[in-house]
């Protein structure tokens, strides 16, 4: 959600800030949250995240490699791709 904010605070300064869910009636209420509120909302939010990422992706890209690696000599894509691409031709 905050990249969200920060790419409407960027294109639009002020914005309304909403974090809980409303009624139809509420949404239409909003007031406009000035610029910097939504950035420090933006950052606080990277801020509580920030401990719960791991250091270093290295791990999960290996892992994901594996997976590739392992569908690949299951000859999972190879199949798919052959059946895509014989549907495109026809």
């Amino acid at each position: 959600m905050p990249i969200f904010y920060f790419e409407l605070a960027k294109r639009y300064g002020d914005i309304p800030l909403i974090t809980t869910l409303l009624s139809e009636e509420e949404a239409n209420m909003q007031k406009r949250t000035s610029f910097d509120e939504v950035i420090q909302f933006i950052v606080d939010e990277c801020d509580a995240i920030a401990p719960h990422l791991p250091i270093s992706y290295k791990e999960l890209i290996k892992k994901r490699n594996r997976a590739c690696n392992k569908r690949r000599s299951n000859g999972f894509e190879i199949k798919s791709f052959t059946i895509f691409s014989k549907s495109i031709v026809q």
